[in-house]
């Protein structure tokens, strides 16, 4: 439920501090208990465990913000203020509800999504607000806006040193073959994914090796990798995060039926 209530959110990442006050407090009564016993000895180490236990508590519940990265305090803050993270936190929800529900991915909210991808502009947490992004983009047909918000997920990957997984690293091959016709980046993003060996071929990977073999001008190729993706993109459930994927799917197979970019295509669709 992407208006799932934020005391939810609060109590699961209080649950963490709250762990580490009740361990501290569990250790505290053993070493009063053991002192004076044949299991005084484990005294010192209780004592010392009491003592990890209240100061990870507390220091968790400082709100504090090292970098892109946010203290449970910090977030906890965040949701009670109306902050970043409380735009993260329903960023997150609606990207969970597309994946089991009939949320589309042009009904986003776009402008949660925005101030959190501000507030966020580094590290892995800074993704999830750009990918959004560029899927509300794509499925509401501003390419353009769609492009950018992908690019500056590069940029978040590569200035955060970030590990590229063949699932985003396929997107970015499907946007730079098919959408901005950039044939030096996508095959650039398809060798570092092929480098890394994909076990699992899922309908992205296959859209992805379609846009590039179309962009390059292997046709047959294209043809027989766009059949592969489009019978599992069928088999996937249907959810809004998966219709967008079939819509791609269509959108390359107009495309190449058509021979024409897919800008023009998008043009011949609104008229």
């Amino acid at each position: 439920d992407p208006n799932q209530s934020r005391w939810a959110e609060i109590a699961m990442i209080a649950a963490g501090p709250a762990a580490s006050l009740a361990a501290g407090a569990a250790a505290t009564a053993a070493a009063f208990m053991v002192k004076g016993t044949q299991l005084g000895g484990a005294w010192e180490f209780l004592a010392l465990a009491s003592t990890f236990g209240f100061i990870s508590f507390a220091f968790n519940l400082i709100p504090l913000r090292p970098q892109a990265l946010y203290s449970d305090g910090a977030r906890i803050y965040q949701l009670l203020a109306g902050g970043v993270w409380a735009d993260y936190h329903r960023v997150s929800n609606e990207a969970s509800a597309a994946l089991v529900g009939g949320l589309r991915a042009r009904d986003y909210d776009i402008g949660a999504i925005q101030r959190a991808a501000a507030g966020i502009p580094h590290g892995p947490q800074a993704l999830l607000p750009r990918l959004m992004a560029f899927s509300y983009f794509l499925d509401g047909g501003n390419l353009a806006e769609a492009c950018a918000a992908l690019r500056d997920t590069q940029r978040v990957c590569e200035e955060s040193a970030l590990e590229v997984p063949p699932g985003l690293g396929t997107w970015f091959v499907f946007a730079e073959a098919f959408l901005e016709r950039d044939a030096s980046r996508a095959r650039a993003w398809w060798d570092r994914i092929e480098a890394k060996g994909v076990k699992h071929k899922d309908e992205m990977y296959w859209l992805a090796k379609c846009a590039l073999a179309e962009l390059e001008g292997n046709r047959a190729e294209a043809m027989e990798a766009w059949e592969a993706g489009n019978a599992l993109a069928q088999k996937l459930p249907h959810s809004g995060a998966y219709e967008l994927n079939r819509d791609c799917f269509a959108r390359v197979q107009t495309a190449m039926m058509m021979d024409t970019p897919v800008a023009a295509v998008d043009r011949a669709e609104e008229a």
